[in-house]
């Protein structure tokens, strides 16, 4: 009884031995720039055997034991290119090769909900014919399920895609990625032509190992090269095969019992001269007549093709009826044979690489081959500078270092920065979106902030895995009546990872950066000029920060690789009782629409969310049963703990002496009393006591900036507004002729209050007198707005479905303003300039 969906697996390789050793090597380019594409995939079609290009797109294969296969070349966002190698005893190949790119790779996808319904329909259809029903199957998942697209014409389903598709087979322990040709479900067959390439997963333990050997020898004694490798080399009897073709002049109708059909409908199938010489020498023909029924005594079956035989039952049909078989058992033709039944069972869940070799065995040494090096990430933050004053912001750039190239776009995406004092108590958390392995930002120096040693801290939840792999710098933090003492370094001590010349031209600087042959490298860099009069050299130590740690990972990971922002929650019901329900989750207006689902205790989790600064959350339960108000709280948090902190932290901090203005001490003593703490519970700023000021209840929350407008003009007579700012009467004129009053927003200089809401503004303050220690800037007196510390958790209640919560987000990167910079009356501005972004 014969199973009716045929499988046709197409590979495109032809995979022979050789004698000797082959080295092919190359270069991989973009055909429209000539330029290298680093970190390109190179593998020869259906196996291991594969490499990345180094930076300028250089490939080499060396000692490859093979005369006759496909070289495949694939690169993200261009077109796979595949290469038929031909090659003689010991010889050195050089293919170059340009790679064009993905005329689409840039084109958007609107997304429906009819479609998506649809489209999920239809990738179970593709899972299903792909992966197929058995336990191995259960254990594949695909991890860009996103770049398919599905076609129905009939009784025709089309899958198509111009990308790979990267599955994961943990019963097998194999990272697979596929690069279609064709893929089409009939209604009596599929077709699938695609290039395979195979990566083995490093298994966390020896069990795992010995499990993964296990499914792949049942794998193997499944398939059909098993199957035709046995036949080559005379041993179908002896490896438990039996081989039955139609009997002529039956009828097609059959039962499902096996012996009652035996000489009835089919007969035993002679194998005496099945085997004949192949197209090379030591390679052998296996001729396969029509629907030839393969009988594998030593494979259980799920598939119950006759009632009385548990074994696995499978049928053959090869277009010119002969398998071509290379010296070592590898198929040369498998894209003419269609197999069905028990061999078809585990599809591509089963698919194992040509170069598989059933005789290995789990050995401690076979392990600890396989165990690749753990994958590494670490950071460096270059700063604009290390000393700073309050109220300031530092800003910053992060890059990022990998054990892989590949890995910019593939690992961390959340970057956790955090400012905590010498007693290791954190002042400041934000988290930052990485991506290519960059992230940018600033930190915003809190008001009232005391003299001292500071350390800013950065790290991934990944890193924390490692002992020493979070970066920690010293900031030093001076009062407004103090300066250091500034220190002077040698040139090569400042730039010691890079040849970089500078060449002066008229407003500013050539930069050219050269790798150590004197060549000239692409970079992306950042640039920080600072006041010599006012900030001391440090020396660069991005080399170090940057070194990947040695140490082995431990399974399984107690910090884990993070995609994006996550929130951990617990839903429960206005009486406390827990939901397990599902539901819609997205973030402001319809970004990161996610479904999730909590479970019995009413905890949830959805991760991999982009959403930037105070966000509002909505959370939409799809049963229509729960009517009462819904309660969401926090569950955990994947921030560093302080242990790991406290370890990590740097102790050796570098002490800057500073040189304190004994002329100024008087002023000292003022600033310190009035950075006492107030009634409200928040330190005064280092202006002192305000001649006006505003709570919130007094602001006025509508209207948006004319709102915040009159809530000033209407409680300050002395102020009035202009399309340039705010003027106080009072106030002097400043050098270049400004009267426009200095505006803060939480402490740090910045103008662009019309982008805030004035339900976040907590309260304002307004000085109408000479501010001296903001100089030229404070002689108009100032405006200081401070902000709610972030939106609320609380749980608002939009319908009996629906609920909003507030979360903080990826803080927002902001440009460099050197007109809002502190400035000393004498010395001018700490940063003269900041560009992170320079190419």
């Amino acid at each position: 009884m014969k199973n009716s969906i045929l499988f046709t697996l197409t590979f495109f390789f032809c995979f022979t031995v050789s004698a000797q050793k082959l080295i092919i090597k190359g270069r991989i380019t973009d055909a429209q720039s000539k330029e290298g594409l680093p970190s390109a995939n190179v593998f020869i079609n259906n196996t291991t055997l594969g490499q990345s290009s180094n930076l300028d797109g250089f490939y080499q294969f060396s000692n490859i034991n093979l005369k006759e296969f496909d070289l495949v070349f694939r690169y993200v966002g261009y077109e796979t290119t595949t290469r038929k190698i031909v090659s003689k005893d010991e010889e050195t190949i050089t293919i170059d090769i340009e790679l064009k790119p993905l005329q689409n790779a840039l084109s958007e996808v609107e997304i429906k909900s009819k479609r998506d319904k649809k489209w999920e329909k239809q990738l179970k259809t593709f899972k299903n014919v792909f992966f197929g029903y058995s336990d191995f199957a259960k254990k594949c998942e695909i991890e860009n399920p996103w770049i398919l697209d599905f076609e129905e014409r009939g009784d025709v389903f089309e899958v198509k895609t111009d990308q790979t598709l990267k599955v994961s087979n943990q019963a097998l322990g194999y990272i697979m990625y596929f690069d279609f040709k064709k893929f089409e479900v009939e209604k009596d067959a599929y077709k699938i032509a695609t290039n395979v390439s195979f990566i083995e997963m490093a298994p966390p333990s020896k069990q795992k190992m010995e499990e993964w050997l296990r499914n792949r020898k049942e794998s193997y004694k499944k398939s059909v090269n098993y199957f035709a490798k046995t036949a080559a080399y005379d041993e179908l009897k002896s490896k438990g095969f039996m081989l039955f073709a139609e009997k002529p002049g039956s009828n097609d109708i059959r039962t499902d019992n096996f012996i009652a059909e035996l000489d009835k409908s089919i007969m035993a199938y002679p194998t005496k001269d099945m085997v004949g010489p192949g197209k090379m020498p030591g390679a052998k023909k296996v001729y396969i007549r029509k629907n030839l029924e393969v009988h594998n005594q030593n494979s259980k079956s799920e598939l119950k093709t006759y009632r009385d035989v548990d074994y696995g039952v499978s049928w053959l049909n090869v277009n010119g009826n002969y398998i071509y078989v290379d010296p070592i058992g590898t198929i040369q033709n498998s894209q003419d044979i269609i197999v069905s039944g028990d061999m078809d069972y585990y599809k591509t869940s089963g698919l194992l690489p040509l170069n598989y070799d059933a005789n290995v065995e789990v050995t401690d040494a076979y392990f600890l081959n396989l165990e690749k090096p753990s994958f590494g990430e670490t950071v460096h933050l270059h700063t604009d500078r290390n000393v700073f004053w309050p109220e300031e912001k530092i800003w910053f750039k992060a890059y990022l270092n990998y054990s892989s190239f590949a890995a910019t776009d593939t690992s961390s995406k959340v970057l956790y920065i955090q400012l905590s004092d010498a007693n290791q108590k954190i002042l400041i958390k934000q988290k930052l979106e990485i991506e290519a392995g960059y992230a940018y930002g600033q930190v915003s120096l809190p008001t009232g902030l005391a003299s001292g040693t500071y350390t800013l801290s950065a790290f991934t939840s990944y890193s924390l895995n490692f002992k020493k792999n979070m970066f920690n710098q010293p900031i030093h933090i001076l009062s407004l009546s103090e300066k250091p003492a500034l220190l002077s370094l040698e040139d090569d001590e400042v730039i010691d990872a890079l040849n970089i010349s500078l060449t002066e031209i008229e407003g500013g600087l050539n930069m050219e950066i050269k790798n150590k042959a004197g060549k000239a490298v692409e970079s992306n860099f950042s640039v920080s000029v600072t006041n010599p009069n006012l900030v001391p050299a440090s020396p660069n130590t991005l080399l170090k920060d940057l070194s990947l740690p040695k140490e082995k990972l431990v399974f399984p990971l107690k910090f884990p690789m993070e995609k994006g922002l996550l929130i951990d929650r617990v839903l429960f019901d206005k009486k406390k009782n827990p939901l397990k329900t599902d539901f819609v989750l997205w973030a402001n207006s319809l970004e990161n629409i996610v479904d999730g689902n909590a479970n019995a205790s009413g905890a949830f989790s959805v991760s991999n969310l982009s959403f930037f600064d105070d966000a509002d959350l909505y959370l939409k339960v799809k049963s229509k049963k729960y009517t009462e108000n819904i309660v969401i709280v926090n569950q955990k948090s994947l921030e560093a703990q302080s242990k790991i902190f406290e370890e990590n932290i740097k102790t050796d901090k570098i002490a800057i002496p500073m040189i304190f203005e004994k002329e100024k001490e008087l002023e000292k003593q003022e600033t310190a009393k009035e950075t006492q703490v107030t009634e409200d519970n928040e330190p005064k700023m280092i202006y002192g006591r305000p001649d006006y000021k505003i709570l919130e209840k007094d602001i006025i929350k509508t209207n948006g900036t004319q709102g915040i407008v009159n809530s000033i003009t209407s409680r300050a007579p002395s102020v009035r507004y202009t399309p340039g700012g705010f003027l106080i009467r009072g106030g002097a004129t400043t050098v270049g002729g400004n009267k426009i009053a200095l505006m803060l927003i939480d402490g740090v200089p910045n103008n662009n209050f019309g982008a805030l809401d004035p339900n976040n503004i907590k309260k304002i303050e307004i000085v109408s007198r000479i501010v001296n220690m903001y100089g030229d800037q404070g002689a108009n007196g100032l405006i200081s707005i401070f902000l709610k510390t972030g939106k609320s958790d609380e749980v608002v209640t939009i319908d009996k479905n629906t609920v909003k919560f507030g979360l903080k987000g990826y803080t927002s990167p902001q440009f460099f303003d050197y007109a809002s910079s502190l400035k000393f009356k004498d010395l001018g501005s700490p940063t003269y300039y900041w560009n992170s972004e320079l190419q």
